[in-house]
């Protein structure tokens, strides 16, 4: 489909939350060319300054500011990727994390009843307990932390709702840009310090980039998709092994690695699904979609990190 030819011309808005995160700025990045964008973040400046997106302080859970966006800027699409992804910090912070995990994204598809706008949650694969993975997008959930507990009730409040909807659920996600951390900036980090690491071999997910993700979200969108959709990249691996290939993209020090299991990671609160992952055979039918391998997302990164510090 040729995104530009269509939406060149189109005067259409988009509202995208937590804009400043990993996969907001990548989402902004998406859509900008194509629509009118409305950046959000809880900061009072952007993180990075957009040709053609403004940008606007917002914090979802305050009900009246959300209202008033909502009401001035009446979105075609309005993709929520702010959340409070501190799988262990939501067990410590539970009234915190389901704040903005679960009942601001509950207000905001109330307020869309009326409108004539898609809404766009980002779900993760915790919410599934992680003993038999991967997982469809029509297997049971069943989350064994609360980070997954309040990202599960987001989905169904979408889902009950009746607003026009997409929910992607995606994991192990990845990615540069401006003032964001995940894993594999970790590893970068960690071994251009040469500081040695413990990561473990008992966790399996399959890394998605952000980029990926993003533009998979434009795809939805345009193509007036609906449902739960499951992106993710196109490799199961265990993080030791992510780890491995991480040292070799960037020819650091792989003896700085060692494998080691969950239960030795005594700092963990929360409990964390082990063989996890996502099938996506349903998005890459039904969108078309690429998937990245491994090789191919880190040599994403790498041109991403010219243009950005970590």
């Amino acid at each position: 489909m040729d995104i530009r030819y269509q939406y060149e011309h189109d005067d259409k808005t988009v509202v995208v939350t937590g804009a400043n995160g990993l996969l907001g700025q990548k989402v902004v990045g998406e859509f900008q060319p194509h629509f009118n964008v409305i950046a959000t973040g809880l900061e009072p400046e952007p993180v990075v300054t957009w040709d053609d997106a403004n940008y606007r302080q917002l914090d979802i859970t305050d009900y009246d500011s959300v209202k008033t966006l909502l009401d001035e800027s009446e979105p075609a699409f309005v993709v929520n990727c702010a959340a409070f992804t501190d799988v262990d910090g939501a067990e410590e912070k539970k009234e915190t994390a389901w704040a903005i995990n679960a009942t601001a994204v509950k207000k905001m598809v109330r307020l869309l009843r009326r409108k004539q706008t898609k809404f766009v949650q980002i779900s993760t694969d915790y919410v599934f307990d992680g003993v038999s993975g991967p997982y469809s997008e029509k297997d049971r959930p069943s989350p064994i932390n609360y980070y997954g507990t309040s990202k599960l009730a987001a989905d169904n409040a979408v889902i009950a709702s009746g607003v026009d909807h997409l929910i992607f659920r995606t994991n192990v996600l990845y990615g540069a840009a401006k003032q964001v951390h995940n894993f594999v900036l970790w590893v970068i980090r960690s071994l251009r310090a040469q500081k040695a690491i413990s990561v473990v071999d008992d966790q399996v997910g399959n890394p998605t980039l952000a980029n990926g993700l993003a533009h998979a979200i434009l795809m939805g969108c345009v193509m007036n998709a609906r449902g739960i959709f499951n992106y993710a990249g196109s490799e199961m691996l265990d993080r030791y092994t992510f780890a491995l290939q991480i040292a070799g993209h960037f020819s650091l020090d792989e003896s700085l690695i060692t494998p080691c299991k969950t239960e030795e990671l005594d700092q963990l609160v929360a409990s964390r699904p082990r063989s996890s992952g996502l099938k996506t055979e349903k998005v890459v039918e039904e969108l078309h979609i690429r998937l990245y391998d491994t090789k191919s997302g880190l040599t994403q990164v790498e041109k991403d990190l010219q243009q950005c510090e970590i």
